[in-house]
């Protein structure tokens, strides 16, 4: 969305009623001459604010709300431009989360979208929901299409956007065409400067322009268009005026004109949970590649054991390899093996890949991904993100085929529900309504004494395991297996939680799913009499079962067992709400996976 003071003029003009559109062209309004109001009217009806038919001029739904809003506001007030999709990008992160960052505060104080005490206006509130109600066209004159085949798509620094507008001689009306119609979003400027991507949309069109030779002619894609794109067949006149457009040819509607029908009517994706892993999961994801080396011929392998020999030799923790081992697991990245009464490790397949393409010496912060994520749901990314997703190879000037991989892991890892003392704090505290990110560092530090940078790291793992999303704006709200998580940890017993560096793992979970899988022969072992060892065949029945989720030792079975009981998450034969809780987490998890290509 662009909008000046002059389109506002024009909507206020227009909200009159009764005025056809040359009467409204006519009028001079506000110091307008003719041909400046006839360019808002016409830059207002590609931007879904105002339709025109018959020689008449009118508000749209959206420009109904727009027009109502800003009826008493003194056009003259207000900075020019108003709304572009800098403000815009803020705007519906503010009016999604209640939360504006101070650094970026002033872009909505001076258009009177925001105050400092009260935060969002009714103005503010009504320029959303005109961005919500708006349905802007398809416009592109052979200028901007040039200009959109010539700029890469992003997610890049805006200062590639202006080298390729300044080199190609373009003028700055071709990028606000782009942001008027939604194809190009740009960001306020962050650590490093603003930076700009195409939308889902604004990448659709583009891929479809690669279908037509030469860009000849202005292509306007709107309702009445669309019909005929529809449309069995087509009337010689109708043919015609698809085919000056390239929409169709001798044989119907092109190929192009197919891939335009679609383009208009994409939006956004869902975003994607995006994965990441520090550098010593990265060692012990290769000590448990090396780990069988290190046992002698015939012996199980590799246990935690032979793991930590292997780690040892490449300088990582060992003291954290518990640890370590437990967080790639909930990733998706090892699994467990009982091998001759020995709980054994081995890769996964997704396992394999991360190894083999990041390395054993790599690491790749969350945040590197979420750039690409942002990128592939249509969204631009916070800048600082960008930067670091350069640094990893993630994007360059686009998503490369590195960040494509990464963002198609993070959508089909099954991820398992995890607890460390440092997520649980941060879960703890989070508000169901979310709340700004220093606000939960803050709460946390005066709750336990955490260092802030370990509280900053937990918030990173809770994203990358998918249990909060953290926007653009430093907003932390909870996903539905975080609000989950947040109920076992207060719904149990939050001291234990909180005492251990890891509490709760994906074995605790695959034990607990069997455990309520099979409660009624545990309700009957523990209710008979004259048993000396119920304990025991409450175990031996867990361990015979939870064969289709995990293969581990009795002895496993048997510590889950007790620390289930321990955190309050089972009784003698029930599960408690906080055990609910997890099972619940755990299967919302398990939706968050994906299969196939992510496009």
């Amino acid at each position: 969305m662009y909008l000046t003071r002059e389109h506002v003029e024009v909507i206020k003009l227009l909200s009159k009623g009764g005025l056809g559109e040359e009467e409204a062209v006519s009028s001079g309004h506000a110091g307008m001459g003719r041909a400046a109001i006839g360019r808002r009217i016409m830059e207002l009806h590609i931007q879904g604010l105002v339709r025109r038919s018959g020689g008449s001029a009118y508000l749209t739904d959206a420009g109904k709300v727009l027009a109502e809003a800003v009826k008493d506001v003194e056009t003259q007030l207000l900075p020019d431009p108003w709304i572009d999709s800098r403000v815009m990008w803020l705007l519906r992160y503010a009016a999604e989360t209640g939360y504006v960052p101070p650094y970026w505060e002033s872009y909505l104080l001076e258009r009177m979208l925001w105050g400092r005490e009260s935060g969002l206006t009714n103005l503010g509130r009504a320029v959303h929901e005109v961005y919500r109600l708006a349905r802007p066209l398809i416009y592109l004159t052979p200028e901007i299409s040039v200009f959109l085949m010539s700029l890469p798509s992003g997610p890049a620094p805006y200062d590639e956007l202006v080298k390729v507008r300044d080199a190609g001689g373009f003028g700055d009306s071709v990028v606000r065409a782009l942001e008027a119609t939604r194809l190009l979003e740009i960001t306020p400027p962050g650590e490093g400067g603003a930076i700009y991507a195409l939308t889902r949309r604004g990448r659709r069109v583009k891929a479809a322009l690669r279908r037509i030779p030469v860009y000849d002619s202005v292509i306007l894609i709107d309702d009445r268009v669309l019909n005929l794109l529809r449309k069995g067949s087509l009337s010689p006149e109708e043919l015609t005026e698809l085919t000056i457009m390239h929409l169709a040819g001798k044989g119907g509607v092109s190929e192009f004109g197919k891939e335009m029908e679609e383009a208009a009517g994409t939006g956004e994706e869902s975003l994607i949970p995006p994965i990441g892993f520090s550098r010593d999961e990265m060692l012990a994801l290769k000590a448990v590649k090396e780990g069988p080396n290190k046992a002698p011929p015939g012996e199980p392998a590799p246990t935690e054991e032979h793991v930590a020999k292997a780690l040892s030799e490449l300088g990582g923790p060992v003291d954290s390899l518990g640890a370590l081992l437990k967080s790639l697991e909930a990733k998706g990245l090892i699994k467990r093996v009982e091998v001759k009464n020995k709980d054994t490790y081995a890769l996964t397949e997704h396992g394999e890949w991360v190894l083999s393409k990041i390395g054993a010496e790599g690491w790749l912060p969350s945040d590197a991904v979420k750039a690409a994520t942002y990128a592939f749901a249509g969204r631009a990314p916070k800048p600082e993100w960008v930067h670091l997703a350069r640094e990893h190879g993630v994007v360059v000037n686009d998503v490369t085929s590195r960040g494509e991989a990464l963002v198609n892991l993070s959508a089909r890892l099954v991820r398992r529900p995890i607890l460390t003392k440092y997520i649980a704090a941060v879960l703890a505290k989070t508000p169901s309504k979310g709340a700004a990110r220093d606000a939960i560092v803050r709460d946390v530090q005066g709750w336990l004494g955490f260092g802030r940078e370990d509280i900053l790291r937990a918030i990173t793992e809770a994203e990358s395991m998918y249990y909060v999303h953290v926007y653009p704006n430093d907003y932390v709200v909870l996903t539905e297996a975080g609000a989950l998580m947040k109920g076992v940890v207060t719904g149990g017993n939050t001291d234990e939680f909180l005492k251990h560096e890891i509490s709760i793992t994906p074995l605790h979970y695959h034990v607990l799913r069997t455990f309520d899988e099979n409660i009624d022969a545990i309700k009957k072992i523990w209710q008979e009499v004259q048993k000396a060892a119920r304990f025991g065949e409450e175990v031996a029945l867990i361990y015979n079962k939870i064969k289709k989720y995990t293969s581990v030792t009795l002895g496993e079975v048997e510590k889950a067992l007790t620390q289930l009981r321990g955190y309050d998450l089972i009784g003698r034969y029930t599960i408690t709400g906080a055990g609910k809780a997890l099972l619940a987490a755990g299967e919302a998890l398990l939706k968050t996976s994906k299969h196939g290509l992510i496009r």
